[in-house]
């Protein structure tokens, strides 16, 4: 005799039924389903988790590379400050002392809405004017008997600026100053 293929499952159906182990088992797709559930909510939870310390060290060398580059362009806007309003005090540096705080935007932070422009990312910026006056060491100072081994910048007639930029910013609730300094002498 020849069986065929949905004789076999026939077969197989009937002998399942007929099993006393049939009538126990009839909740347990709902207690799998369930434990199945809640080990993907778990593994969910952990790689969510994950996700967000690979992040916070990321945000915050984002942060002082945009501090780092907005000192980069107040190092070339001193460099290319017309000689004349520095030693006029004209300029952003003021006429020595520290000027007012500015708030000012250091740069964009990546935005989490598709398309978006970024969040903008602040700081305060603080400029001072230096006059340096004193005297320098050099090995010039051989051709002036009088200046004992040093020169004076006055006397030489060299007009001399320290032009120094202070940033001040927030990461995380700690604040961090930065700060580059520029001699310009003529």
């Amino acid at each position: 005799m020849k069986t065929t293929l949905s004789d076999s499952k026939l077969l197989l159906t009937q002998a399942a039924h007929a099993s006393p182990s049939f009538k126990k088992r009839k909740g347990s797709f709902l207690i799998e389903a369930s434990v199945s559930l809640f080990i993907l909510v778990a593994i969910a939870i952990v790689l969510a988790n994950a996700s967000l310390n690979i992040l916070q060290p990321r945000s915050w060398v984002m942060k002082q590379n945009l501090a780092d580059a907005y000192l980069s362009k107040e190092v070339a806007a001193a460099n290319k400050m017309d000689f004349d309003s520095i030693a006029a005090g004209t300029s952003l540096w003021g006429n020595g002392g520290l000027t007012n705080a500015q708030a000012v935007t250091l740069g964009q932070l990546p935005s989490f809405v598709s398309g978006g422009a970024g969040r903008a990312y602040g700081g305060e910026v603080r400029r001072e004017r230096i006059t340096l006056q004193g005297n320098i060491r050099a090995a010039a100072g051989l051709f002036d008997p009088n200046a004992g081994g040093r020169l004076a910048l006055n006397r030489m007639g060299i007009r001399a600026y320290q032009l120094v930029s202070h940033v001040t910013y927030e990461i995380d609730g700690r604040t961090f100053v930065k700060s580059r300094t520029i001699v310009r002498s003529e």
